[in-house]
């Protein structure tokens, strides 16, 4: 038996509650050694749930690495998205290992230089796309892997949320950053490519409450097997009257249907919606993170959500900002 990687959290409130919660319950991979959050509650709530004293707790990165230097193998980073890059360099510079919270960072240059950083010292860096080990997500990953209904060759996705107030959503292109990430990425997964274009634009409703844009339509093309020319047609938002989710994915010999009943096809030629069996999870998305994490720490193998994997997802980000900054089409290398 190895002993437990040890951690500082660094941001315990709001999603930073979960990796609390579960290093807690999985105590033989994990022990949490400190907390840091400027939220004297949260603290105080993340404190309970971790049983530890109050003296490892604080409000910066910098006392509690003075107090644990020695005794932390990583540092786990949710705090608001802006703040990652900080917080993720500090971790680095001070030799220990980070997993960082969705978005990476904001800026596709600044997650390049902090993977250099990382492997230049030989530390691993992850990034909690949890959304990818979803039941939805895996099945329609192998439907097409399979081509169990011939090749894709157009999709349209759409997802339609009611998040009215921005509190820290407050960058210029708040729904591609914060939350085309998630589907950016669930879409590197589902077709296991990297596109190879996007058109899009990115704006604010007139009703919106937030500072920058919090909808965006676009356009993604992808190389796919069997449909070199595969296109996908892509609206999300913040800004919408209430939450609506729908994927069509279309097949030679039917489409493939991702919303709120699950995962279905209608066979070419018919009408009625088939239900397609999703697998029972044996573990959360975000357990699947943690493992992939200790994974790489213990064992050295590189995760698909490793900090260089998922530049390909910031990539693709970076791709819509400039496309809808300028107005053009852009090629992705």
């Amino acid at each position: 038996m190895t002993e437990p990687l040890k951690v500082i959290h660094v941001g315990v409130g709001g999603r930073g509650a979960w990796p609390v919660r579960l290093f807690r319950e999985e105590r033989e991979h994990w022990r949490s050694v400190a907390l840091v959050d400027v939220n004297p509650e949260a603290l105080a709530a993340a404190r309970h749930v971790a049983d530890l004293p109050r003296e490892v707790c604080y409000d910066s990165l910098e006392a509690a690495l003075a107090g644990h230097a020695e005794a932390a193998d990583g540092v786990v980073v949710i705090t608001p998205s802006a703040l990652h890059g900080r917080f993720i360099r500090q971790a680095l510079e001070a030799g220990k290992h980070v997993l960082v919270e969705k978005p990476f960072v904001h800026h596709l240059s600044e997650a390049e230089a902090l993977v250099e950083l990382a492997e230049a010292r030989d530390l691993r860096l992850v990034v909690a796309q949890n959304y990818r080990w979803n039941p939805a997500q895996q099945t329609l990953r192998r439907l097409l892997a399979e081509a169990a209904y011939g090749p894709a060759s157009y999709a349209t996705f759409v997802h339609h949320r009611y998040r009215p107030e921005p509190r820290a959503f407050t960058m210029p292109h708040s729904m591609l950053i914060e939350m085309s990430v998630h589907h950016f990425d669930d879409f590197r997964c589902i077709f296991g490519r990297e596109p190879k274009a996007i058109t899009a634009r990115s704006f604010n409703p007139a009703w919106s409450r937030y500072l920058g844009a919090a909808a965006v339509q676009a356009l993604l093309e992808w190389d796919l097997p069997g449909s070199p020319a595969f296109t996908l047609a892509y609206t999300g938002t913040f800004t919408s009257a209430s939450n609506q989710l729908g994927c069509r994915i279309e097949c030679e010999r039917g489409a493939l249907l991702w919303d709120e009943q699950g995962v279905g096809v209608i066979p070419t030629g018919e009408r009625e919606r088939q239900p397609l069996p999703l697998p029972q999870p044996t573990r959360r998305g975000e357990q699947h993170v943690a493992d992939a994490w200790f994974r790489s720490i213990r064992h050295g193998e590189e995760p698909e959500i490793s900090g260089r994997q998922n530049l390909g997802t910031l990539r693709m980000i970076d791709a819509a900002i400039r496309s809808s900054e300028t107005g053009t089409r852009i090629v992705l290398s």
